[in-house]
């Protein structure tokens, strides 16, 4: 119980730290202090909660946030991408979670069409689909719809345990290391790809990044400045990978009480 707390406030605390979080805690703030009687103290909490909202949930605001995290990895046109003995594709998320035969994410799409091109251009002859889960996993569902792409299921290789970036690039690794492979082409998308290079790096395998997804695109100039619920939600997709690049142990972490977990 005690561990999947602590998971728990790991979660959390990542969730208070983006845009939306600050500004509840802030409107929590200022509704203690309008109780408390600080009346110019709970306006001042409370304005400067909706003012740090309005700013995140501004586009410009927003794609210069998500610029900061894709700079390092620009769109590559096929020509430009090297062949490779394998590529290792990163799973996104399914949608429904809770489903009994669960599909890839829009962002899990996005990454599985662009291996499925690269494939198919003849980059690489083998796919490693990374992702677990409860039931049935991501990298299953990715492997259905790389057959829907025309990948045949023997250049597919499964790595079905992993939660965790970190733990995707560890199993990931045991993997290609046993096929004599050190260097990868990998695919993610651009906003995850500078945390994915990390921990692979720390497994000892160079990959080259092919990134996808990219989320900076800019819109009409004057709806740049006009609030919306994307830029916020880009926004904070933005912060969490900018604390993530920051926080090394913070995967190891949820990796220690998941042991924890099963070790119970």
């Amino acid at each position: 119980m005690i561990a999947v707390d602590l998971m728990a406030v790991c979660d959390v605390s990542l969730a208070l730290l983006s845009p939306l979080g600050t500004s509840l805690i802030l409107g929590a703030l200022a509704i203690l202090l309008a109780l408390s009687g600080a009346e110019i103290k709970a306006f001042l909490a409370g304005l400067l909660g909706l003012a740090w909202l309005w700013t995140w949930s501004l586009p410009a605001v927003s794609d210069a946030a998500r610029w900061v995290v894709e700079r390092e990895f620009p769109p590559l046109s096929m020509q430009s991408v090297p062949a490779g003995k394998a590529l290792v594709v990163l799973g996104g998320g399914m949608l429904p979670s809770d489903a009994r035969y669960p599909e890839p994410c829009l962002s899990s799409v996005e990454r599985l069409r662009s291996a499925a091109r690269l494939y198919h251009a003849g980059k690489t002859p083998l796919l490693v689909l990374s992702g677990g889960g409860d039931g049935s996993t991501e990298a299953w569902a990715m492997s259905v719809m790389l057959r829907e792409f025309g990948v045949p299921q023997d250049a597919m290789l499964l790595e079905a345990t992993s939660r965790t970036t970190s733990e995707s690039a560890r199993y990931s690794a045991k993997l290609l290391r046993e096929r004599g492979i050190e260097t990868v082409l990998l695919v993610t998308s651009a906003m995850h790809m500078g945390r994915a290079v990390r921990h692979f790096s720390n497994e000892g395998i160079w990959v080259v990044p092919v990134a996808t997804g990219h989320e900076a695109r800019g819109v009409v100039p004057w709806r740049r400045w006009i609030p919306d619920i994307e830029a916020l939600e880009g926004s904070g997709k933005a912060m969490r990978e900018w604390i993530g690049q920051r926080m090394p142990l913070y995967g190891p972490v949820h990796e220690k009480i998941r042991a924890k977990i099963a070790s119970n």
